[in-house]
């Protein structure tokens, strides 16, 4: 999701007047974040990989799923109708019975399929009331700038619109209905739920907290994860976007561009912090009263991202980009990232191990399936069996 903002911003400049860093607005004096001494925990955090190259569970059954999968099928063609055709995806979920919710980028809606993969309906977003199960388009209300989705334990559609707030769509027999909009201050980056609660992964300039609990009835209840020191909120939200996981008990958090991932309970207790190695920062450059960010630069790394497992552990991927790689990726040759390593992340102590750098990207695990998404040469799902 964030990389495909990133790539078409080579340079990010603002102008912020007052709240910059002491370092920068004396003088006019550059500053290189991020700054290891900001990142919280950073100094205490564990070491991310095992020592002992073992974590809890069945390890090695687990990477060789993802290692050696079956195919099952392949959901989204290059041509034929807008219901078999899929644009950038940004999220996969199945839910208990099975049925596949993929979040489309480029029609902007969720497509549901049935276990097998047959095309069921397409959610978008009607106003408030409006049964929904006939595919269409242009309908009123329709999502703008899909973010992120969630399935929960009954069935309920949860998504963030980025700019628009979280909607939720109750199922009504065979298809689902708008049954609340909850309206958000936040720029919305990713949603989940934990206990009925929703917490949801966004920024506003006077909350430096990176997650906001908010009760499916629409209240605000606490806000966690300030993870950067930094008086700029310019700053603060870059470092600061990144992948939510909601899991038995944790919240599990990974900024995009900082080399640590944070466990945390339900209402924001911090449980672990664990410091990846060998991670490349991508540099953000604050001057006086402005903040640059030129991915082009130099190489770095990004957690592109966590996924839970239904065995209590988590993977994580995290890209590498170079200057050539992502010049390639803007005239649309690739994906632009240069390698992607695996790891697979114990969610009770943080330890992990690599896996590999051939598995492709990763969006949804089951008990017994795996959901990878290809953007070339036109956007498709993979089911495949674990």
């Amino acid at each position: 999701m964030l990389l495909s903002v990133v790539i078409h911003s080579m340079l990010v400049s603002t102008a912020l007047g007052s709240g910059t860093d002491q370092e920068a607005s004396a003088a006019g004096q550059k500053v290189v974040h991020p700054i290891p001494a900001r990142i919280l925990e950073f100094d205490e955090a564990k070491e991310f990989l095992a020592p002992s190259g073992e974590i809890d569970g069945n390890v090695q059954a687990i990477s060789q799923t993802l290692l050696n999968p079956t195919e099952l099928f392949t959901l989204g063609v290059s041509q034929g109708e807008e219901d078999v055709r899929l644009g950038p995806i940004m999220d996969i979920k199945e839910d208990l019975a099975g049925n596949i919710y993929i979040l489309d980028g480029q029609y902007n809606e969720v497509k549901v399929y049935s276990s097998g993969g047959n095309f069921l309906y397409a959610v978008q977003g009607p106003s408030e009331g409006e049964p929904l199960g006939v595919y269409r388009r242009g309908s009123s209300g329709q999502i703008f700038f899909p973010a992120s989705l969630e399935v929960d334990s009954s069935g309920r559609i949860i998504f963030a619109d980025r700019s628009n707030g979280v909607r939720i769509f109750e199922r009504t027999g065979k298809t689902h209905r708008v049954s609340t909009t909850l309206p958000s201050s936040l720029e919305i980056h990713e949603v989940c739920v934990s206990e009925d609660v929703l917490h949801i992964h966004g920024f506003n300039p006077d909350n430096h907290h990176a997650i906001n609990r908010v009760s499916l009835l629409g209240n605000t209840l606490n806000s966690f994860g300030a993870i950067y020191s930094s008086s700029s909120p310019l700053v603060h939200r870059i470092l600061g976007m990144g992948q939510i996981a909601c899991m038995d008990s944790k919240i599990i958090y990974a900024p995009n561009y900082l080399p640590v991932i944070y466990s945390y309970s339900p209402t924001g207790d911090m449980q672990w912090a664990a410091k990846i190695p060998d991670f490349q920062t991508l540099e953000i450059i604050e001057k006086g009263s402005e903040v640059s960010m030129d991915i082009f630069a130099k190489p770095h790394d990004q957690i592109v991202r966590i996924v839970p497992i239904p065995e209590a552990q988590i993977i994580v991927q995290i890209a590498s980009f170079t200057p050539e790689g992502l010049s390639t990726a803007k005239r649309g040759r690739k994906v632009g990232h240069d390698a992607l390593r695996t790891y697979l992340m114990s969610a009770r102590t943080g330890e992990a191990i690599f896996v590999g750098d051939t598995v492709p990207q990763i969006y949804a695990v089951t008990e017994d399936r795996v959901y990878i998404a290809r953007r070339h040469p036109s956007p498709q799902v993979s089911v495949l069996r674990r």
